[in-house]
């Protein structure tokens, strides 16, 4: 079953061999997974992601990240909180300084209980 998620996301993303091959080696199941459906579905929903650099974050990082096509929301050592588009997440892995990614969930503002 492992074998079918490169050739969906070769078919229905279009993305490269290394993309692909990145996509593998760097992301979670639950991410890659997440991709395969995206592509089967046509959905462009943003993912939320949470990654790893090999050193330090800096600017210069994080813009490399959102040429990519991440968006950074934040930032700390060697982690980083991104939403990601499902055709970029390729493109992110592809980074040479970013080893890991892993699917998040959104997070959203405890409220009140009253």
């Amino acid at each position: 079953m492992r074998w079918l998620v490169p050739l969906v996301l070769l078919a229905v993303l279009g993305c490269r061999t290394a993309e692909v091959k990145a996509i593998d080696k760097k992301c979670d199941a639950p991410l890659r997974l997440a991709v395969e459906n995206a592509a089967r579905t046509g959905s462009n929903d943003t993912l939320w992601v949470i990654g790893r650099t090999k050193g330090t974050i800096d600017e210069a990082r994080g813009a490399q990240l959102a040429k990519a096509g991440a968006r950074v929301l934040t930032m700390a050592g060697d982690i980083f909180s991104a939403r990601i588009p499902p055709a970029s997440v390729g493109p992110v892995a592809l980074l040479d300084f970013v080893s890991q990614l892993r699917l998040s969930q959104e997070s959203k503002p405890l409220t009140d209980p009253k």
